[in-house]
């Protein structure tokens, strides 16, 4: 039980955030109209429930066999690897949209499929070491998998700062300072191995995501409000014609 407290912690927070989404927006309204932050949330679960399994097998070796830690450790890569990947997805989603050009679609999927190929390949490699407090995992399907992490934020972190007059002024400090906390942890972890900090990277991202970005209460709060400005210009608009459109029409575009 010591070597997973923090990834069962993660995993208790992760489910919290799903069963309030799922109650509020109802799971056949989410399976009809899947969005980035439905794969994050998915994604997040699996990667953070795989680091609890790889912290387990790698300190019990002797008794659940080497084949099975290998295996725990190559999902875990794989679903952390993935992660990264959908929040980076998900950063495009928000600010600009997922480009449609095949070329650029290929160039943001790149670095993701050359991770992947290179994880599985080298996963026979990893090698499994004693630390002071807990046994951890190193080699190059590691190695990798980190470095994949930071290009991805690297990247999340410039079209975030591109997109910077575009965003809403209380969402650009939230989304900036989980952004920099995945850099930090992801940093740190690569420096010091045996900490195991990645599942409270995932937890801190979707946390920080659903609370500025993907609550429901906010959302519906922000539905009211644009249906009682159309409310109020239909209002207007049965008095004078040209003010209710004009208000209509200038919603329009600053939606856009």
């Amino acid at each position: 039980m010591n070597y997973f407290k923090l990834q069962l912690g993660c995993v208790a927070i992760i489910l919290y955030i799903i069963i309030v989404y799922v109650k509020e927006y109802r799971l056949l309204g989410l399976l009809k109209n899947i969005k980035p932050f439905h794969l994050l949330l998915a994604m997040g679960l699996v990667s953070v429930i795989f680091d609890g399994a790889t912290a387990y097998t790698v300190n019990h070796i002797p008794q659940v066999g080497e084949t099975c830690n290998m295996i725990m450790h190559l999902l875990f890569l794989l679903s952390l690897d993935t992660f990264i990947f959908l929040v980076y997805i998900y950063m495009l989603y928000i600010t600009r949209g997922i480009p449609k050009s095949k070329k650029r679609r290929c160039l943001i999927f790149l670095p993701y499929v050359i991770n992947v190929v290179v994880v599985i390949a080298n996963i026979p490699e990893l090698e499994y070491r004693t630390g002071v407090y807990t046994n951890y995992s190193m080699g190059w399907s590691a190695y990798t998998c980190f470095a994949m992490a930071l290009i991805y934020i690297a990247l999340s972190l410039i079209n975030f700062m591109g997109r910077w007059v575009y965003i809403e002024n209380n969402k650009r400090w939230s989304i900036i300072n989980y952004l920099l906390i995945m850099a930090a942890i992801t940093i740190y972890q690569t420096i010091y191995p045996e900490v195991l900090l990645s599942s409270l990277c995932v937890t801190t991202i979707l946390l920080g995501t659903y609370v500025k970005l993907e609550d429901p209460a906010v959302n519906q709060l922000k539905q009211y409000h644009e249906e009682m400005i159309m409310g109020f210009a239909t209002l207007v608009e049965n008095k004078d014609g040209s003010t209710g459109g004009h208000i209509k029409r200038t919603s329009s575009y600053v939606r856009l």
